[in-house]
């Protein structure tokens, strides 16, 4: 009996002092297998400048329905073409790659086939998130994004 109750006292002394695990959610966690599509894209007007106003940016009815989708396991994303396409011979999976957080998890670096960008998160919520990264424009010249991908 003296056993028994010395053990009992041992395992509950061990689970007692057992460490509260923290569950933070990160970026990745949020996006995860969700999918979202771009409503709102706004151009900075200078080359590599952050500048203001903004030039807003429609997107044509083809690229509207292009659908982003990622997975946090295996650190890929998706974009896929969607219903309507720009052109009847695209693919209709459009562009595919790896995600990595980086910088504690501000920023999310998007290497695919041809893209290679690293997303600045200037904020998120349940239903959506704003990114902001610079890449070309039309022009072929360096510009500043600032895009809002919303939950479909």
């Amino acid at each position: 009996m003296k056993k028994f109750i010395l053990i009992a006292l041992a395992v509950i002394s061990m689970i007692g002092c057992k460490k509260e695990e923290t569950t933070e959610t990160t970026f990745l966690d949020e996006i995860d297998g969700k999918q979202f599509s771009k409503t709102e894209i706004l151009i900075s007007l200078n080359d590599g400048a952050d500048t203001v106003p903004n030039i807003p940016n429609i997107p044509v009815d083809c690229k509207k329905d292009n659908i982003w989708s990622f997975n946090k396991t295996a650190k890929t994303f998706t974009l896929d073409e969607g219903l309507t396409k720009c052109n009847i011979s695209d693919p209709q999976i459009k562009e595919q790659g790896l995600i990595e957080l980086i910088n504690n998890g501000t920023s999310l670096r998007i290497a695919g086939t041809g893209t290679n960008e690293i997303w600045n998160i200037e904020s998120r919520s349940a239903s959506s998130f704003r990114a902001s990264y610079f890449a070309k424009n039309s022009a072929n010249e360096t510009v500043k994004f600032r895009v809002v991908f919303t939950k479909i």
